[in-house]
């Protein structure tokens, strides 16, 4: 099992294309900013990593608050990692996979 070196959590690091087996489990993604939307409380982080792309929504309330604002200073194609709960997201079928990733951190490796 791989655990992240930028990350102070315990959380295995898997693959965008095995999100899948691991729903409702607390993972850690690492990858590149493709795009990301936001406002106010709430961000929309469109991570890629080699294997898929993955949408992960960073709540203000879920993450510490120098997270958040790490979230806002993200450019395109960004080196991150990310950990959070995997939630299967049927009802949104432009999420790319079917699923998606609610941040409990967030931490920049390059901008």
């Amino acid at each position: 099992m791989v655990f992240s070196q930028w990350s102070n959590n315990v959380a295995p690091v898997v693959t965008i294309e095995n999100l899948k087996e691991h729903v409702d489990q607390e993972v850690t993604l690492q990858g590149w900013l493709y795009n990301k939307t936001g406002k106010g409380k709430l961000q929309f982080l469109q991570v890629r990593d080699g294997t898929g792309i993955c949408q992960v929504v960073v709540f203000r309330g879920n993450v510490s608050e120098e997270d958040f604002d790490a979230g806002k200073q993200l450019t395109q194609e960004s080196c991150l990692s990310v950990t959070g709960r995997v939630k299967a997201e049927p009802r949104a079928p432009g999420i790319p996979g079917g699923f998606e990733l609610d941040a409990t951190s967030l931490a920049i490796v390059q901008i």
